[in-house]
């Protein structure tokens, strides 16, 4: 059985999608961060509410989550007339336009693609600093080779067998983990018998370490986020976005594909 961590194209992560799960985890694209079901400013306020308002001052709480983008003032005070106009039934929508439409929709999608740009390069900022250090400890760890692509892989047992090329397919046993030392895969969880899959259909750090470690050997990889999973959020914080990788494995044996 394969596993949805370690079987990523590397193009990007839908191949490794195909209805795989980790420990129960179904992984996923981008994650979002879900917005709270209701956020009261003034508790003592809502407390005061009847009980027959509650419910539709949380549904207000809820639709301005939504509409978080639309600025105080005469943005924020045309929306409540708008609102309030509809719900009266006195709005003549003979007048609005596709326009104006068009116009606002554009307007609140650009102002939450800079707000997600800035949080994602202030994400990236700090995970780099953490990624860099790691990989550099790595490479001065005994036994570690530094390739070009920034990947390190410290050997442990050397290997005397066959050597994996990208055309093969190899057998091993591999433990993932982040510089936390969080685990997000391991193969033995699924039993004693090795994994074994094709060298191209993994993440192209991941196969270009295999690449170093002969049958018989075992080895560290550490993977620069840029050779793992990139800007992608997998399996809901699983794997954060710009995360170092670092993968345990033990090579069994390889088959020319």
């Amino acid at each position: 059985e394969k596993s949805a961590a370690v079987m990523l194209a590397r193009s990007s992560c839908a191949a490794a999608l195909r209805g795989a799960a980790l420990g129960g985890v179904a992984l996923r694209g981008a994650a979002r961060s879900a917005a709270p079901v209701f956020g009261v400013a003034h508790p003592r306020a809502f407390a005061s509410m009847p009980d027959e308002a509650k419910p539709w001052y949380v549904l207000g709480v809820q639709m301005g989550h939504q509409m978080g983008d639309i600025k105080a003032g005469v943005e924020v005070d045309s929306f409540l007339k708008g609102l309030t106009d509809k719900l009266n039934g006195t709005v003549d929508e003979s007048n609005l336009s596709k326009e104006d439409s068009d116009k606002v929709l554009k307007i609140l999608q650009g102002r939450q693609k800079v707000r997600e740009d800035a949080l994602r390069d202030a994400s990236k900022g700090a995970a780099t600093e953490i990624g860099n250090k790691v990989l550099e400890a790595a490479a001065k760890e005994p036994g570690a080779l530094k390739l070009p692509s920034g990947v390190v892989v410290v050997h442990g047992k050397e290997g005397e067998g066959a050597q994996p090329t990208l055309t093969d397919k190899v057998k091993l046993h591999y433990k993932g983990s982040l510089h936390t030392g969080k685990v997000f895969d391991n193969s033995r969880d699924r039993g004693d018998a090795p994994t074994e899959f094709p060298m191209s259909d993994v993440i192209p750090g991941f196969s270009q370490g295999l690449a170093q470690i002969k049958v018989g050997g075992s080895a560290k990889i550490v993977i620069p986020y840029e050779e793992g999973y990139g800007d992608q959020d997998l399996g809901q914080g699983l794997i954060p976005a710009f995360s170092v990788l670092i993968f345990e494995v033990e090579v069994v044996g390889v088959t020319p594909k």
